[in-house]
């Protein structure tokens, strides 16, 4: 049994918007580039350090996925509970990491509460680039369309991803019906894009800031997606087009309509119900779609780049105040 920490403006959105299930929340664009090896075909990933480990607390992995050594980070609560637990992964945005994504989320205090295993993957490191004046790793995910030295090079983060995860609920009491994808940004893109080439994969997913960038994007089946975005966001345009603030200002990004239309033709979705709330100064929608899958949009007014309740990052972008990202994930997720 858990211990519902809403706040009370949240309980009134999910209860008006989302009565069920729920998950997307799509990318932020840095760089177009070929697609070249990205596969959707889940790949072994060999460890070189204890992956089947339960000891307690954060810890730090790696291994080599296609020739390249990748790494990750594992949370395991304090106190586990008996059997198969939930697995959620967290994908960190553009220039981030496990670590900036774990402070920015606080999954693993969340962890503590409710009694899930987090893993965090990290992207593969390119060319230092410039931001607030100091030089930071450019870290970025080939989410099919985006981003960055990942794309360009066509790095297989589909088949990392989705290898590691198979590893991990091989290897640890992990409910694999249960397994959660949720990514912000440039790792919102990545969620997207594996919703979009195998919806089952997962049994949600959540993507904040971002943009379903795959133009091929056609998913075989239903999939149960939360969206969460600023209408203020600059990195990727509520309404599509050139960004006006981040690194890749020339591209031409998906709109948040666009980025949730095949999704919701998979799942043969309804017409929505929306619901305004003042308070939160949240626009909701929500469309019921097949089975028991939902497809929701919160569209967070005045907000701008980055995970809600995040602190300010080295990136200097205005970040969501007026929501708690975490909160309002898990409330979705744990429904599932």
């Amino acid at each position: 049994m858990t211990t519902d920490h809403r706040s009370p403006g949240l309980a009134r959105i999910l209860a008006a918007a989302v009565p069920a299930l729920a998950v997307l929340a799509v990318a932020a664009c840095n760089a177009t580039a070929s697609d070249a090896g990205a596969s959707t075909t889940a790949g072994p990933v060999a460890t070189t350090a204890g992956t089947t480990d339960l000891a307690p607390g954060w810890r730090t992995d790696s291994g080599t996925f296609d020739g390249i050594v990748r790494t990750w980070a594992i949370h395991v609560p304090q106190d586990l509970p008996p059997g198969p637990v939930p697995l959620v992964v967290g994908l960190h945005g553009g220039l981030g990491s496990a670590e900036t994504f774990r402070r920015d989320t606080g999954l693993d205090r969340l962890a503590e509460e409710e009694g899930f295993i987090v893993l965090f993957p990290e992207a593969v490191e390119g060319d230092p680039v410039q931001v607030g004046g100091r030089s930071t790793p450019e870290r970025s995910w080939n989410a099919i369309g985006c981003c960055g030295a990942a794309a360009r090079a066509g790095t297989d983060d589909i088949g990392f991803v989705t290898g590691l995860v198979e590893q991990i609920a091989a290897t640890l009491p992990v409910d694999r019906s249960r397994t959660y994808l949720v990514g912000s940004s440039n790792g919102g893109m990545l969620p997207a894009a594996i919703a979009c080439a195998d919806p089952g994969f997962a049994a949600a997913y959540v993507v904040n800031a971002a943009a379903t960038m795959d133009p091929a994007c056609a998913p075989d089946g239903p999939v149960s997606l939360l969206s969460l975005h600023g209408d203020a966001d600059g990195n990727v345009p509520i309404g599509g087009g050139q960004p006006s603030a981040g690194l890749q200002r020339t591209l031409d990004c998906t709109s948040l309509q666009e980025s949730l239309a095949p999704f919701l033709a998979a799942g043969s979705c309804g017409a929505p119900l929306t619901t305004e709330d003042a308070e939160a100064d949240v626009t909701t929608q929500r469309w019921d779609c097949a089975g028991t899958t939902e497809v929701v949009s919160m569209v967070l007014h005045g907000a701008g780049h980055g995970w809600p309740g995040a602190p300010p990052s080295a990136l200097g972008q205005e970040r969501p105040t007026n929501l708690d990202g975490t909160e309002v994930a898990w409330a979705f997720l744990r429904q599932i």
